[in-house]
């Protein structure tokens, strides 16, 4: 059935979660869901529109799928959206994927989903406002070179976030405000060999996420990385701890001199554990940090 019927397509009454086929058709009970309702976003919006669906699980049944196509402003109910392992054989993803579906309050993405994406398309989930956990199991994106900009940017209720290791592995360059904003996130944990081939980063990765307490870069992460744009990790005026684990940042020329700035108060009396190189010393000595306790 084509976009230009949409408008006669009936809502989905009854149904909690809602199981989606990316690509091709999903049965739930006596309900058919066309391929053109994930393709066109305002179809999959009157579907949902005035149903009890608060899960939506992507997933690809034939496991062939290409390209995948934009979802944004998902209605209310839906507050959740699981990423299955199955959508792993897709080379492109759309821009503004999730973005501004301002009900969404979780997401989790399976070990291994979109492991072929090449590219990740601007505003992937900007503007969620109300998400607040979201989860990348091992190995999201594993094959993907470039993370356009505005990633995650002001999910401004999201409280933790946690990359699995491998993550975005072979990305080389991530643009501008991958984080960015997020002021209500506490916590964030790269796992191993996150971003470990990455060579350039664009400004404020994670500037202004004021509410920030702790970050953890576990080994290897960002080990390739050649030049870091203006104010990494600027104004997380609450941070508190800070861990850089084994071959993190190993390039010693890659810190601009206000990667923590105006981080300094809260951070200052708390622990900074460093293995990274003499370039992020100068970056914490910017930052007007006690060295005496760092560790």
């Amino acid at each position: 059935m084509g976009c230009a019927a949409s408008s006669h397509h009936e809502p989905l009454p009854g149904i909690d979660a809602l199981e989606l086929d990316v690509m091709g058709t999903a049965t739930i009970g006596k309900h058919n869901v066309d391929d053109t309702s994930i393709r066109a976003c305002r179809t999959l919006e009157h579907k949902l529109s005035g149903t009890s669906v608060k899960t939506l699980v992507l997933y690809s049944k034939r496991g062939d799928c290409d390209v995948i196509p934009t979802i944004k402003r998902l209605p209310a109910p839906v507050e959740s959206v699981q990423v299955d392992q199955s959508v792993s054989h897709a080379t492109t993803i759309c821009s503004c994927f999730l973005m501004e579906s301002k009900k969404l309050r979780k997401v989790k993405f399976d070990e291994g989903c979109f492991a072929k994406i090449r590219c990740v398309g601007s505003d992937f989930m900007r503007g969620c406002s109300n998400l607040t956990s979201l989860s990348f199991d091992g190995d999201c994106f594993r094959k993907a070179r470039i993370v356009q900009c505005c990633f995650l940017r002001h999910c401004t209720m999201l409280e933790s976030v946690s990359f699995g290791a491998g993550c975005f592995s072979k990305v080389q360059t991530i643009e501008s405000f991958f984080m960015a904003g997020c002021s209500s996130i506490t916590s964030v944990h790269f796992g191993d060999d996150c971003f470990s081939s990455v060579l350039a980063v664009g400004s404020s990765f994670m500037a202004d996420c004021t509410s920030l307490k702790s970050i953890t870069f576990e080994n290897g992460c960002f080990a390739k990385v050649r030049g870091l744009g203006s104010g990494f990790m600027a104004n997380c005026a609450n941070l508190e701890a800070i861990t850089f684990n084994n071959g993190c940042f190993s390039c010693v020329n890659c810190f601009q001199t206000d990667f923590l700035k105006g981080c300094s108060n809260n951070l200052q009396a708390a622990n900074v554990h460093c293995s990274a190189p003499q370039a992020l010393q100068i970056a914490i000595i910017n930052a007007g940090l006690d060295q005496t306790k760092l560790k």
